[in-house]
């Protein structure tokens, strides 16, 4: 059970730097959105730092894909620390209970408390992988039959979708509707 948790953790902790570098690579893109959300926590809201985090996001979350070593595992459990505490922040400060941070470079609202909620299992997952002997993305797929391999990564890009659906589904919703909003791609007609 202990070798499966441990297993488990570093398939949230890449799934974490996968996140991070296309929030990273979203941000660089478009970072206008989270510079309002800087501004609305107290924040310096400049465009330029909001592209210095992209850029540390995007670094972080190569590094630890690629290498896993413990230094890259707690600089992005940090970004995702900090931005959880900025949540935090957004909440106490606001009471609302969706947020528009631009983490992925989009002014799309998402629910506070389910952010923090992931955020907190993320970084749980980057520092028991930290902490725990265990290898990189990178080595796991050069070193496992190319069948799971395989496995491994559609399950992580299927993760990701599921993610990337949830981001786009229309928010500020009823919870009895929730579940017949949700859709990956916007309706016909453009809304």
């Amino acid at each position: 059970m202990t070798s499966f948790l441990l297993a488990l953790a570093d398939v949230v902790a890449w799934f974490g730097a996968l996140l991070i570098v296309l929030a990273g690579a979203m941000k660089l893109r478009s970072p206008r959105v989270a510079a309002g959300f800087l501004a609305r926590i107290g924040f310096p809201a400049s465009l330029t730092a909001v592209r210095v985090i992209a850029l540390v996001e995007l670094a972080a979350g190569v590094a630890v894909l690629v290498s896993g070593r413990d230094e890259a595992l707690m600089v992005a459990a940090a970004l995702y620390a900090s931005f959880g505490a900025a949540l935090l922040i957004y909440l106490r400060r606001t009471g609302e209970r969706y947020v528009s941070c631009g983490c992925f470079g989009s002014s799309l609202e998402l629910p506070v408390l389910e952010h923090l909620a992931g955020v907190a299992t993320v970084v749980v997952a980057l520092l028991v992988t930290a902490i725990v002997p265990s290898a990189s993305l990178a080595h796991v797929l050069a070193a496992t039959a190319p069948g799971l391999s395989i496995l491994l990564v559609f399950l992580e890009a299927l993760a990701l979708v599921g993610v990337l659906g949830f981001i786009g589904a229309p928010a500020n919703r009823s919870a009895s509707s929730a579940a017949g909003d949700f859709r990956l791609l916007p309706p016909a007609g453009g809304n």
